[in-house]
């Protein structure tokens, strides 16, 4: 970052990985990379489009203390309707409101089809107030499963893989001789890929347990502990075959 501070415009990253390996960032981490930003005038953005509402009544950047510009969301917002949103402080997002200036004289976020559709908007509402209604004890659940379900799957494959995640997230990396740690995306990428798609392939065709093969998985309100119990009798077949 400081051999281009003179460019830099803006950081945008998010406090847990999700497509690059469901890997939370340090606090420390973020903090610094937060601290860059605002000594150098750039902007500060976290990417909370996965981990808003997921680990409990708002976002996560709050339990870690940092202060971001902006902030991005979606998915569990708007209850599985199209939706993304940006927030952020107000002396940034004054900029895109079309009330008070033209064109010319703001950042111009374009209109689209989803852009505060009314259908997304009652989605977004229905979604909320039912996740604040059932409070800490959704949260208690979901983050319970995702704990119970790391532990058990690092037991089954007895070292041989490391499970990732926090709170309801979680993701089997399939070690192999060049890596035996998980860090960041760059570890996870070095991990035996085609043996996770197996896996995931394997729960998908056997056992009607879906993955997107290679993602994360990750515990709604839907779920039971019988889904957990599920995954680990689906593992335990995964292990004989690959045995054989």
């Amino acid at each position: 970052m400081k051999a281009k501070k003179n460019d830099l415009a803006a950081v945008i990253i998010e406090p847990v990985l999700g497509g690059g390996g469901s890997i939370p960032a340090t606090k420390d981490y973020l903090l610094g990379i937060e601290e860059f930003c605002h000594k150098n005038n750039s902007l500060f953005i976290l990417d909370e489009i996965v981990t808003g509402f997921r680990f409990r009544y708002g976002c996560l950047y709050e339990t870690m203390k940092l202060d971001p510009d902006i902030v991005t969301l979606g998915k569990i917002v708007g209850g599985g309707f199209p939706i993304g949103i940006i927030s952020g402080k107000n002396e940034f997002m004054k900029y895109a409101n079309t009330s008070r200036f033209s064109k010319s004289s703001r950042a111009y976020i374009g209109g689209g089809t989803f852009s505060a559709n009314p259908l997304s908007m009652m989605a977004v509402n229905s979604t909320l107030g039912a996740i604040k209604k059932k409070g800490s004890i959704l949260y208690q659940k979901l983050n319970g499963f995702g704990s119970e379900t790391r532990k058990m799957l690092d037991k089954k494959f007895a070292g041989s893989v490391i499970t990732t995640g926090i709170g309801s997230l979680f993701l089997t990396h399939f070690l192999n001789d060049s890596i035996y740690k998980i860090n960041n995306a760059t570890d996870a990428a070095k991990c035996n890929i085609k043996k996770l798609h197996d896996y995931h392939f394997h729960m998908i065709a056997n056992d009607g347990i879906f993955f997107l093969p290679g993602k994360l998985g990750a515990y709604s309100d839907a779920h039971t502990k019988s889904d957990i119990n599920a995954i680990a009798k689906s593992t335990d077949k995964f292990l004989t075959k690959f045995k054989k």
